[in-house]
């Protein structure tokens, strides 16, 4: 079983698109996601891009009370939540990293692509995320949103449950 470790610096290390602030933000908004429903700092995340599929196990740093208040908006927390499980899990499965943030307009998340690419050269990232839903339907929704993007770019959905922990990537 692969181990990933939701931490701020090294997501900022391994993913030019991400700044200190903002990897922060989402590793926060993950530890209050993840806590809600596994409480020993590490659950074991079924991966599956299209036929491939592994476990992992992600973890995190308990959140305190005080980031528990900041994400006391039970849906925003699991969308950011959802974006840095997300990346992880891409990164493993695909060897892609944030390149940067998607413009509001594009239907995507981030801009996806190996280390020193560009912008130019990026794909697209949508992430949805779910306390407990069915990931199918939610992923060929996401999909299909993905590849409305206006600049034709290839695009990667990908959705995140947390209550029973499972990620489902494809191309949009």
């Amino acid at each position: 079983m692969t181990r990933a470790a939701l931490d701020r610096h090294d997501l900022v290390e391994r993913h030019p698109g991400l700044s200190d602030a903002v990897a922060g933000a989402l590793v926060e908004a993950a530890a209050v996601a993840l806590s809600r429903h596994h409480v020993d700092g590490a659950a074991s995340f079924r991966v599956d891009d299209g036929g491939r599929g592994e476990q992992v196990e992600i973890c995190w740093t308990a959140p305190d009370d005080r980031a528990r208040r900041a994400w006391n908006d039970a849906s925003r927390a699991t969308e950011w939540a959802a974006e840095a499980i997300a990346i992880v899990a891409v990164e493993l499965a695909r060897n892609l990293v944030v390149v940067g943030r998607a413009a509001r307009g594009t239907r995507n998340d981030f801009h996806l692509g190996r280390e020193g690419d560009g912008l130019e050269t990026a794909a697209l990232l949508e992430v949805a995320g779910c306390d407990d839903c069915g990931l199918p339907g939610l992923l060929a929704k996401k999909q299909e949103q993905a590849a409305l993007n206006p600049d034709a770019l290839p695009a990667i959905a990908a959705v995140v449950r947390f209550a029973r922990p499972h990620v489902m990537i494809d191309d949009a």
